[in-house]
């Protein structure tokens, strides 16, 4: 098994921080030299992470503090098996886990175990042993500081290293839900389990996603981990003939029967049984209305430069979070979207309610919302082919090989798979291959991912 151990870089750094240890393993970090202790730990999270990627001990389906992973790629995995299933007439189950301080309750020696099977081992093992321990917490209530309390276990949050460690610790989960045939995605603590299936085994396939979080229940209790029956959802993802041969089911977890839900929040992104889409646009809708209102009532009191931040931070956020999800919706529901966007640039350009806007789009290159989806689209396959990652991403998408010699252009193409319904062509393995094959050779050949997303920008602007 591939082995960590002190490297020419985080040793001297060590020293510089703790001049007084002589002894690796006994190194603490100094509270007094915060920013030494930080970038230590950046240090070590970087070798670390570098460790773990190269030899693959981390879930490929883990999505949380890896580059080029994120919820958007999350999600979007989850919605490509749900249209697929949609395309072939089936329905999906799916169900959204969630454990409880999981931070809070990692048990170090556990930890300790799973980083060795890891190959962390030596001083590099000492050293993170050392940086668990031997820590302590105080409490302020009303200006009143309580007695020093020991750290028995968790991993420290807003830390450089904590996060990773947490993602150490989930090792080992993926063997648990492999043998009940479930897809599954995971981002930090929560857990996504789906399965597709025909209308006629929904009941056994239920019962097999029942059995799927028994098990993850116990090999959470035996993690010292503990799974929050309460904010455990579920639903049936299906086309709205197929959702009206179900039968009632419910999913029974602890012997609490939990009755499938309309809508669920996954990750931020609003998901209905039929993904019409239609609930999260109506939500991002109402946070980004509500912060257009406050930012409006600040218009004549803060910079110009300020304002138009607030715009981008309280507005724009909502409405560019995972919007490729948005991909193939009607116009009907994307116009709502639109709306707001609209009156987002109105504000920064200073435009009244009914005036065009087509002119200050231009001025400040703002793309419409469904050239966003386009641009944010293109820019996640660019990241895919180019660092390989996310995994979960790059097994959907396969270059196209000509029988016979053609134009360098066209060796740039992806293969686009067949789709039956319009509900399969908004699948990512569908929908990505159609955007990329129709952009330009000289943008898909930039190296760089700023070069890329600058020549992508322009080209879109441009249509």
């Amino acid at each position: 098994m591939p082995e960590l151990y002190k490297t020419s870089l985080v040793i001297p750094l060590l020293k510089k921080a703790n001049s007084d240890c002589n002894d690796f393993s006994n190194y603490r970090p100094v509270s007094n030299l915060p920013f030494v202790s930080k970038i230590v730990e950046r240090a070590v999270n970087s070798q670390l992470l570098h460790h773990l990627e190269t030899h693959s001990f981390l879930d490929p389906q883990q999505s949380a503090y890896r580059r080029h992973h994120s919820c958007e790629t999350a999600v979007m995995t989850v919605l490509n098996a749900a249209f697929s299933a949609l395309d072939n007439k089936k329905v999906m189950v799916l169900v959204l886990l969630d454990m409880s301080s999981a931070f809070d309750t990692v048990d170090h020696k556990i930890l300790s175990i799973r980083l060795q099977q890891c190959g962390i081992v030596g001083d590099a093992l000492s050293w993170i042993t050392a940086y668990l321990t031997n820590r302590k917490q105080v409490v302020f209530i009303n200006g009143k500081k309580s007695a020093a309390k020991p750290v028995v276990c968790g991993v420290p949050q807003g830390s450089v290293l904590g996060p990773l460690l947490f993602l150490v610790y989930l090792t080992g989960l993926k063997d648990i839900i492999s043998p009940f045939a479930v897809g599954y995605m995971l981002y930090a603590d929560d857990l996504q389990l789906y399965a597709e299936t025909t209308v006629a085994d929904l009941g056994s396939t239920i019962s097999r996603m029942e059995g799927c979080i028994t098990a993850v229940k116990s090999w959470l209790v035996a993690s010292l981990l503990t799974l929050n029956e309460s904010k455990t959802e579920w639903m049936i993802i299906g086309s709205p003939a197929c959702l009206k041969k179900c039968s009632v089911a419910l999913l029974t977890v602890d012997s609490v029967a939990i009755p499938p839900k309309e809508v669920v929040r996954d990750l931020g992104v609003w998901l209905d049984s039929s993904l019409t889409m239609k609930a999260h646009v109506r939500k991002v809708c109402a946070k980004s209305f509500g912060g257009l209102r406050l930012v409006h009532r600040l218009k004549n009191i803060i910079p110009r430069k300020y304002y138009t931040m607030l715009i981008h931070s309280l507005v724009l956020s909502h409405i560019e979070y995972c919007l490729p999800v948005l991909y193939g919706v009607p116009d009907s529901t994307l116009s709502k979207l639109q709306s707001v966007f609209n009156s987002a640039l109105r504000a920064v350009a200073g435009l009244k309610k009914y005036d065009h806007i087509s002119e200050a789009r231009k001025k400040f290159g703002w793309l419409t919302v469904e050239q966003r989806i386009k641009f944010r689209m293109a820019t996640i396959v660019f990241s895919v082919l180019k660092f390989g990652s996310p995994s979960h991403l790059r097994e959907l998408l396969n270059i196209h090989v000509p029988t016979r010699n053609l134009r360098s252009g066209e060796k740039q193409q992806l293969q686009r798979p067949l789709a039956r319904t319009e509900m399969g062509k908004r699948a990512f393995s569908h929908c990505a291959p159609s955007i990329w094959n129709a952009l330009p050779c000289s943008i898909k050949e930039d190296q760089s991912i700023g070069a890329f997303c600058d020549r992508l920008k322009s080209y879109l602007l441009c249509e």
